[in-house]
């Protein structure tokens, strides 16, 4: 059996995502479990905002200090196949682009920050593709010892 991905078109998570230029969700899928890679990112505010400093259109943050976060949830096994919040699978690798600025980022990680988080969400989809195999064959594992051994 093998993971399967598939790139969708819309914001996997994040209550503010149709602010983000940057959305990206894969829905990843082995056997019956499919897991959901969602990256936001590249948020811009809707309208001046003079008592925080934002002006229309301009570069926001996503949550303190975070520019663009990558998240993983279990499917809610509906049409869409749409992430389950409630079931946040745990991420080893880098996940976010954190900064105090524009300025620092783009410092940090160069002006083309939207193909630094792509490579991110590559990176993740990639790690998720072993975790889920690796998840559901010890899931498999299990069941097939305790039927082997109903007293376990």
């Amino acid at each position: 059996m093998d993971v399967t991905t598939k790139e969708r078109g819309w914001a996997g998570h994040f209550i503010g995502s149709n602010r983000c230029l940057f959305r990206r969700n894969t829905l990843i899928t082995y056997g019956d479990t499919k897991w959901i890679v969602s990256t936001v990112g590249n948020m811009r505010s809707p309208i001046d905002m003079p008592e925080l400093n934002i002006k229309k259109n301009q570069a926001d943050t996503i949550g303190y200090q975070r520019w663009y976060e990558t998240m993983v949830f279990e499917s809610s096994y509906d049409v869409y196949d749409d992430p389950d919040v409630s079931k946040e699978i745990h991420i080893d690798s880098d996940w976010g682009i954190w900064g105090e600025t524009l300025e620092e980022i783009e410092k940090t990680y160069g002006t083309e920050i939207d193909i630094v988080a792509n490579d991110m969400h590559d990176r993740i989809v990639e790690e998720m593709k072993v975790k889920i195999k690796e998840v559901c064959d010890a899931k498999a594992s299990s069941n097939v010892q305790r039927a082997d051994n109903p007293e376990v």
